[in-house]
């Protein structure tokens, strides 16, 4: 295993394994794509204004929270709501200052429902996304003209269609994770179980005193593994 993939494992265990990882991951590739967005900036955005500003106190904050997360994993991982109101007003912010509807840092929101519905199920991320687009429609209001009524109602449907697509498919890996877990341990104990058998030449009542359980209990676990 390389020195990089160990160290990555190492970040995981510490913070609170591989799917907790992912949102340090994910938050730092937001802050890059702000510096990106920066750089690439039309002429008349460019300088030091509104946008640069809440681009730079959102790198603060984030790097803050990551900071965090390292030191308290758990305490910050309650902090889960306070993180996403957060987290909406700058990606609102951002949208009002570049344009309105014609921003397209509209994307952080379909990223921010996707990730409630992921980690918190679709209940949550469906009434996250149906917050994003009350509040997305309060900013981009007076920069709503007949054009883009069409692009703002197909940007907000697939707010919601994200919410609900992300929650099932994570339930549904949710379910299959733990079939997998069940069928390994049923492994495990069919396994645990032919052993004892063996050492003790076939004796229930031997193997079951050593498995610490009563023989009707051995016998039926037995049965249910169709051990003999």
């Amino acid at each position: 295993m390389s020195r990089a993939r160990l160290r990555l494992d190492q970040v995981a265990r510490r913070i609170g394994g591989p799917r907790v990882l992912a949102l340090p991951l994910l938050r730092t590739l937001a802050v890059l794509a702000g510096f990106v967005w920066v750089l690439l900036a039309p002429a008349d955005v460019r300088g030091w204004g509104p946008v640069q500003r809440v681009l730079l106190a959102f790198f603060l904050y984030s790097m803050a929270l990551m900071a965090a997360l390292w030191r308290w994993p758990r305490r910050v991982l309650r902090l889960n709501r306070f993180v996403l109101a957060v987290d909406l007003t700058f990606a609102l912010l951002l949208i009002a200052f570049t344009g309105g509807t014609r921003s397209t840092l509209f994307l952080a929101l379909l990223l921010i429902a996707g990730l409630q519905s992921y980690y918190y199920g679709v209940g949550r991320g469906l009434a996250v996304a149906l917050a994003a687009v009350a509040a997305y429609l309060v900013v981009v209001w007076p920069t709503i003209d007949q054009i883009e009524w069409a692009n703002t109602v197909i940007r907000l449907v697939m707010l919601i269609g994200t919410a609900v697509g992300v929650g099932i498919l994570a339930h549904v890996e949710e379910s299959e994770r733990k079939d997998a877990k069940e069928r390994w341990l049923q492994v495990l104990e069919a396994s645990y179980l032919r052993d004892l058998l063996d050492r003790h030449d076939g004796n229930i009542s031997a193997a079951a005193k050593a498995a610490g359980i009563d023989r009707k209990t051995f016998h039926r676990l037995i049965n249910k593994y169709q051990l003999r």
